[in-house]
């Protein structure tokens, strides 16, 4: 008798033991870019006492560690100076003491958060997607191959396996139509890829939509769930996998 493992389940009921990730944004946003918008808009020198008045529902350890990060980056500048009236700074929920420190944005990317990690190395994760979601606005009608090709940069490949997932699911969800079927490799014929059209009514922003575990694609731009693969699919898959 085949069985359905935990991760199957999860996918198929939408419950996982992990949080979503629509439920870890505010307003469709993450820490990180709620952050990077007020380092932007502040147009100059604020505080990191300033930060966290603004910000008070973010972790001292997150605005930390990507402050830390976008300064090694050399996104950031960072200056320290004496606490004013007495003040002996912030205090972090370890006891660390929080020198009284300003920031100011001197390398500003645009609207996107830069994705660093706390030594300024840029995260890859995700990042793939975003370059897909980009790629695809551009090229307009194209193949995964052809998306994937346009998307990879130097030293960042992205495979036509992830470009094609990306564009199953997305077409799945409404924003792209297939506008040629593929044909599968058959006894000397050659594989046709699907091609696809990007339908521009349907571009919501800049961040790219995710596929969740949960077989979901949740677009940060509209906060909201756009696409559930429906349980019977998610279970039929699971056994024919076994």
């Amino acid at each position: 008798m085949k069985t359905i493992t935990r991760e199957q389940m999860e996918a198929a009921t939408g419950m996982t033991h992990r949080k979503p990730v629509q439920l870890e944004l505010v307003g469709g946003k993450s820490k990180r870019q709620r952050i990077w918008e007020v380092l932007r808009t502040a147009h100059g020198w604020i505080t990191y006492d300033q930060l966290s008045r603004i910000l008070p529902t973010i972790e001292i350890d997150t605005m930390r560690s990507y402050l830390q990060g976008l300064v090694a980056a050399n996104i950031l500048q960072r200056r320290e100076k004496p606490a004013e009236n007495g003040r002996k700074g912030n205090t972090g929920k370890n006891g660390q003491f929080m020198p009284h420190l300003s920031f100011r944005v001197i390398d500003d990317r645009g609207a996107l958060a830069p994705r660093v990690d706390r030594h300024g190395k840029a995260v890859r994760q995700g990042n793939g997607n975003l370059a897909l979601w980009r790629a695809m606005r551009v090229q307009k009608v194209f193949t995964a191959y052809q998306l994937a090709n346009l998307a990879s940069l130097p030293g960042y490949p992205i495979s036509m396996t992830t470009a094609s997932t990306y564009c199953q699911v997305l077409a799945r969800a409404g924003y792209l139509r297939v506008t040629k079927p593929g044909i599968g490799k058959r006894l000397n014929c050659v594989a046709v890829l699907t091609q696809y059209e990007f339908i521009e009514a349907k571009w919501s922003g800049p961040r790219a939509p995710m596929i969740q575990r949960t077989k979901a694609v949740y677009d940060p731009n509209k906060n909201a769930i756009v696409w559930q693969q429906p349980p019977a699919e998610v279970i039929a898959e699971a056994l024919e996998d076994e």
